[in-house]
């Protein structure tokens, strides 16, 4: 019992200091770009699987320059984020724009995008990590992956001290019994 209440506390720890900062992170960059540029959106369909399948977070950062191949995330017309491949790089009257097309499409996009729409290119992507995220913007699911392995932790917590309160009085009454022998 002892033992799997020790693994279980190691394991509650872990999580606490170990994916939490992994959370903060991606939501921190889900709305900003003032961890070093980095991005992070959720990929919500499955037009570039099998790359990047739908639930996955991927980490873009604004290039330089952008590509054939490179995939990248860009703002289209309808002002929604989308993750597909540079499928061809095209100049008019000194303007660069991107065909795109998702891997899982079989024709490229309608819309050619715009330099200025590009938010940046992918740098790496977690697989399935979005499903919980977009969970995590459900402040109840929230607070119950919070609450829930810090009430557990404080439980074990007090589970240690009622032990050494009563490895205490234990101590006491034997030396008591002791002291009356005498």
């Amino acid at each position: 019992m002892k033992k799997t209440a020790r693994m279980v506390k190691i394991g509650l720890t872990v999580f606490l200091f170990g994916a939490l900062p992994l959370v903060i992170f991606t939501l921190i960059t889900s709305k900003t770009g003032v961890i070093m540029g980095i991005r992070s959106f959720t990929v919500l369909s499955g037009s570039m699987e099998p790359t990047i399948p739908a639930g996955a977070i991927i980490f873009v950062h604004k290039a330089q320059t952008y590509g054939a191949n490179d995939i990248i995330a860009f703002k289209n017309s309808a002002e929604q984020t989308v993750t597909h491949r540079v499928d061809q790089t095209l100049i008019n009257d000194g303007e660069i724009f991107f065909r795109t097309k998702g891997d899982a499409n079989k024709v490229a996009d309608n819309e050619f995008v715009p330099e200025n729409s590009v938010i940046g290119k992918e740098v790496f992507f977690v697989p399935e990590i979005g499903k919980l995220t977009m969970q995590l913007k459900n402040p109840y699911f929230f607070i119950f992956l919070i609450l829930t392995p810090t009430i557990i932790f404080i439980l074990f917590e007090l589970l240690n001290i009622k032990r050494e309160l009563e490895k205490e009085i234990e101590k006491k009454l034997r030396a008591q019994m002791g002291a009356s022998y005498l």
